[in-house]
C-alpha cells in the first residue's frame, strides 16, 4: 500500500525537521546535513528540558530556572555566562495546608517551603539562591537567608542553597557545621555525609582550625570586648521594651523583648567560642542605655543606628582575624556578617514604614498587633 505524499510529510513534519529546514533555507551559512542534524537534535533537547505541559506538573507546582549545580563559579563567571537548568518546584503543596489546619504559625509553615524548594531543585541537579527562593514566595532573600540558618542550627542539617553548596557569597555556614560537628566529637566520615562535603574538603578545614584552635591575645581581648557589646545591645533593647510598655504598646514591647533574647543569643556564642578556642572569657562592666525617647521613630531610628555600629564592630573583628591569619575566628564570624545584613535590614524596613505612617493612630495599631505576634526562635546550640 502506498502511503500519500501528503500523509508522509505531515508525520515529518516534527520540531526537530523544521528546525532542519529553517537552518537550510535561512542559514545556509550552516553547511552539512550531518551538522543541521546535530543542530536541530539540540534544539529539540533543550525545549524538552525547558517546557512543560501543564497536565504533565500537580497544582501548586511551577517552572523555575535555578543554576546547574555541575555548573560551578570560577573567576570571570557571571549571569550571563552561567548555564542554568530548568526544575519543577512545588511552592505550595498538600502538606503546608495539613499545617496550616493543623495550627502551625505561618512562619513555621514558611520554613518547610523554603527547605523543600531547596531540596528540591537539588533533586533535580539545580541550586536556588536565597533570592529565588524569596522570589517564588513572595518574601526578601534576608528573610529566606534568616530561616535557612535558624532551620540548620536547630536540626543540625545542611540546605542545599546555592552559596552554600557552591561555596560562594556570605554563605559558608557549611564550614561552620563542619567544626562545631569536629568539636563536637564526630569524625570526618561522619561529617562528609551530614554536610554533603566530601571528606576531602571536611579535612582541609578541620586541618585549617587545628592550626589556629588557640586564640592570640589580641583575639581574644577583641572577643572579650565583643561579648560585652552583644550584651550591651540586649541591655538596651529591653530598655527600648520598658519604655514601649510605659506608653501601653505591648506588641512593640514583645518586639524588643524577642530582640533583646536574640542579642543575649549572641552573646553567649561568644561567651562559647572564646572557651571552645581555649581563652578566657573576662566580663566587665556594661553601660547604662538611654530610657527615653521622642517617639517610636526616633527609637528605630535609634535601632538602626545601633546595628550599624554593630556592624562596624563585627566587621572591625573580621580585619583583625584576617591579620591574625585565624581562619577558625573568620569561619565563626561570618554568621555574625550574614546576621547583621538582615538586623539592619529589618530595623531599617521597620523605620521606613513609621516615616509613611506619621501620625496616624491606626496603622501605629496595625503595627502593634503585628509585633505582637513575633517570637524567640532559640538556636539549637
Amino acid at each position: 500500500m502506498n502511503v500519500p505524499r501528503t500523509i508522509e510529510i505531515k508525520l515529518k513534519d516534527s520540531l526537530e525537521n523544521q528546525v532542519i529546514d529553517l537552518v537550510k533555507r535561512d542559514y545556509s551559512m550552516v553547511a552539512g546535513d550531518k551538522v543541521r542534524n546535530m543542530f536541530a537534535k539540540d534544539i529539540v533537547r533543550l525545549v524538552q528540558d525547558i517546557y512543560r505541559e501543564p497536565s504533565m506538573m500537580e497544582v501548586g507546582q511551577t517552572l523555575w530556572m535555578g543554576v546547574a549545580e555541575s555548573d560551578k563559579p570560577s573567576y570571570g563567571k557571571n549571569a550571563y555566562n552561567t548555564r542554568f537548568r530548568p526544575v519543577v518546584l512545588s511552592p505550595i503543596c498538600k502538606d503546608d495546608l495539613t499545617m496550616m489546619g493543623n495550627g502551625y504559625s505561618f512562619r513555621e509553615v514558611r520554613e518547610q517551603r523554603i527547605v523543600r524548594l531547596f531540596h528540591e531543585a537539588k533533586n533535580q541537579g539545580a541550586l536556588l539562591t536565597n533570592a529565588d527562593v524569596g522570589m517564588l514566595l513572595g518574601v526578601s532573600a534576608g528573610t529566606v537567608s534568616k530561616q535557612v540558618r535558624e532551620y540548620m542550627e536547630r536540626e543540625n542539617k545542611v540546605i542545599p542553597t546555592r552559596g552554600i553548596v557552591h561555596d560562594i557569597g556570605r554563605a559558608i555556614t557549611h564550614k561552620r557545621i563542619i567544626i562545631r560537628d569536629h568539636l563536637r566529637g564526630y569524625l570526618p566520615p561522619e561529617i562528609a555525609k551530614r554536610t554533603d562535603h566530601s571528606e576531602a574538603a571536611v579535612e582541609r578545614y578541620i586541618k585549617a582550625f587545628n592550626k589556629v584552635k588557640m586564640l592570640s591575645k589580641k583575639m581574644e581581648a577583641a572577643l572579650n570586648s565583643q561579648f560585652n557589646a552583644e550584651t550591651y545591645s540586649a541591655y538596651l533593647y529591653l530598655s527600648m521594651a520598658a519604655y514601649f510598655q510605659s506608653i501601653s504598646l505591648g506588641g512593640f514591647a514583645n518586639w524588643m523583648r524577642v530582640q533583646a533574647q536574640e542579642e543575649l543569643t549572641h552573646a553567649m556564642k561568644f561567651y562559647d567560642f572564646i572557651n571552645e578556642r581555649g581563652g578566657r572569657v573576662t566580663l566587665t562592666a556594661i553601660d547604662a542605655p538611654p530610657t527615653k525617647w521622642k517617639s517610636i521613630l526616633d527609637v528605630f531610628e535609634a535601632t538602626l543606628s545601633h546595628e550599624q555600629k554593630v556592624t562596624s564592630l563585627i566587621n572591625d573583628l573580621v580585619n583583625l582575624a584576617l591579620k591574625e591569619k585565624d581562619h577558625a575566628s573568620q569561619i565563626f564570624l561570618q554568621w555574625f556578617v550574614s546576621e547583621q545584613v538582615e538586623e539592619e535590614d529589618s530595623a531599617d524596613e521597620i523605620v521606613q514604614k513609621l516615616k509613611l505612617i506619621g501620625d496616624a493612630g491606626g496603622g501605629i495599631f496595625m503595627l502593634d498587633r503585628e509585633f505582637a505576634q513575633r517570637t524567640f526562635v532559640a538556636p539549637a546550640e
